[in-house]
């Protein structure tokens, strides 16, 4: 927050709300106080020609997002006579945490009965962040193809179809 003249702001205070669906409060630092729920930052003395700073840590708790975030000048003590600098804005773009495709192949997609054939489940993350703790359905029905063996990273269970 800048004080551009021409006097001392007393008792300032902005408004500069976090989304709470998107932004977790860690911490701030500052001049004055900050009200990480209601938003309200308040400043009691701001010198003609400073500017002062409030610094925020957030958590991000969403993704594949645009969050904006706005810092509004509120009231004070002085009058302002600049009021089009009262406002400010910037806009964070937060990428998808994961995005997962799965494909799947035969080696042969006609086989004869009593025939072995092998099936190739493939799941690829083309997110920005690591895929944790997924589980697949395989979509195999155990009543009609008896499981022979399987590998490959995580775990497959041949009565459920499930590969965790």
């Amino acid at each position: 927050m800048d004080n551009n003249g021409p006097n001392t702001a007393n008792n300032v205070t902005i408004s500069h709300l976090l989304n709470h669906n998107h932004l977790k409060w860690i911490s701030d630092e500052g001049k004055g106080s900050y009200n990480h729920i209601t938003g309200i930052w308040s400043v009691q003395t701001i010198e003609n020609g400073t500017n002062i700073n409030l610094h925020v840590v957030a958590q991000i708790i969403a993704s594949n997002i645009n969050i904006t975030s706005n810092a509004i000048y509120k009231s004070g003590l002085n009058i302002d006579p600049n009021i089009s600098n009262n406002m400010t804005s910037t806009t964070l773009k937060i990428p998808p945490s994961a995005d997962i495709s799965i494909t799947q192949s035969a080696s042969n997609y006609n086989p004869k009965n009593f025939h072995n054939i092998y099936i190739k489940i493939k799941v690829k993350n083309q997110g920005h962040n690591d895929a944790q703790n997924l589980t697949i359905n395989s979509g195999l029905n155990p009543d009609l193809l008896k499981y022979i063996s399987c590998y490959g990273n995580g775990n497959y269970n041949p009565k459920t179809g499930i590969w965790t």
